[in-house]
Parts: C-alpha cells; structure tokens; sequence
C-alpha cells in the first residue's frame, strides 16, 4: 500500500491494513510513505493506492471486505 502523510484518506488507510493484518496475519504488508520513497512517487498517480504483484489494484481506500478478496485472490501471502 502507498500512502501520502498525513491524509484523511491514508489515515484511513492505515486503519485498514491493522484490521487487514488481524484478520490475515500470513499477509504480507508494506506502507510505504510517497514523502520518503520517490521511486514509488513517481510509479502512481495518487494516495492511497494499494498495489500487488506491482500492479495498482486500488486507487483510494476500498471497504475491508474488497481489501481482503483482494489479498486472498490475488495470492498475498507468505
């Protein structure tokens, strides 16, 4: 996941990815800070933007539910 602090909508995000972790734990989560990484910066159009494989598979916060079908379909984990 790519973020921008602070943000209304990264803070949400945030949130996210604790119930993310709590509800699959195998998951395997990076936040990254677009203020800290511009390598990542220039790769998306805007935050939050949740990436897997590479791929920007959300741009903003999807619901919890969306976010883990996302995780379990997409092969997210350990």
């Amino acid at each position: 996941m790519v973020v921008s602090c602070p943000c209304g909508s990264c803070t949400e995000a945030l949130r996210l990815v604790e119930l993310l972790a709590k509800a699959r734990p195998e998951a395997l989560v990076q936040v990254v800070d677009t203020q800290h990484s511009a390598a990542v910066a220039q790769r998306i159009v805007g935050s939050p933007a949740y990436l897997l494989g590479g791929r920007t598979v959300s741009l903003g916060n999807p619901s919890l539910d969306e976010l883990l079908a996302l995780v379990d379909n997409n092969g997210a984990h350990g």
